[in-house]
C-alpha cells in the first residue's frame, strides 16, 4: 500500500503475507495462511506457490519463523492443488513482474503486482490499493479456457495476534 495505507508483502514463495490493513500498526500479521493465487486450464489446477518450504518439518516451526507453514497449506499442496515448479521476480519499484514455471501446463502465466506510488502525488500515493494483473499466454494452436483464483483469509474476528490456524483464533483458519 501507499503512504499510511497499510501493507501486504508478496512473499518469495508466491503467497501474500505481513498484512497491516486494519488501521493498527501493531496488528501486523506475520502468519496469515492461505493467501495465494491459483490458475486452472485444460483440466489442470495449480496454486501459484513454490512448494519448496511447504514441508512437514516446517509445520512444527513457531508461527513467527519465516518458513513456518500450516498443516492445511502443506496438505493442500501435497493432495489437492499442487504448486508451481519455480517463481521468478523482476523488481522495478513499485512494480514486481512475476513469472511462474508450471511443468506440463499449456499456458504461460505471469503477474504484475503494484501499488500506486506517484512522485510528488501524496493523495494518489496514499491509496489502500494493491493491484495484481495476470497475463495468460496461449502458445497452442487452439483456444484454451482458463481461470485465475485468489484465495484470501477472512480478517473478521481475528485480533492480529492469535494464530488464526487454530480454533478460536479467528480469521476463518
Amino acid at each position: 500500500g501507499g503512504f499510511g495505507a497499510g501493507n501486504v508483502v508478496l512473499a518469495g514463495d508466491g503467497t501474500l503475507q505481513k498484512w497491516t490493513v486494519v488501521n493498527q500498526v501493531r496488528m501486523t500479521s506475520e502468519d496469515m495462511p492461505a493467501c495465494f493465487f491459483g490458475v486452472s486450464a485444460a483440466g489442470q489446477s495449480f496454486a501459484l506457490i513454490s512448494p519448496e518450504t511447504y514441508t512437514d518439518a516446517n509445520c512444527r516451526l513457531p508461527a513467527q519463523f519465516p518458513a513456518s507453514v500450516s498443516r492445511a497449506s502443506v496438505e493442500r499442496l501435497q493432495q489437492t492443488l499442487p504448486g508451481v515448479k519455480s517463481i521468478s521476480l523482476q523488481g522495478r519499484f513499485p512494480i514486481a513482474d512475476v513469472r511462474y514455471e508450471i511443468d506440463g501446463f499449456p499456458l504461460e502465466v505471469a503477474m504484475e503486482a503494484t501499488s500506486p506510488m506517484i512522485p510528488g502525488g501524496l493523495k494518489n500515493s496514499s491509496l489502500p490499493v494493491a493491484l495484481f494483473t495476470f497475463t495468460l499466454t496461449n502458445n497452442c494452436s487452439f483456444p484454451i479456457e482458463a481461470r485465475v483464483l485468489s484465495a484470501q483469509q477472512n480478517f473478521v474476528g481475528w485480533d492480529g495476534q492469535a494464530d488464526c490456524r487454530t480454533p478460536g483464533g479467528g480469521g476463518g483458519g
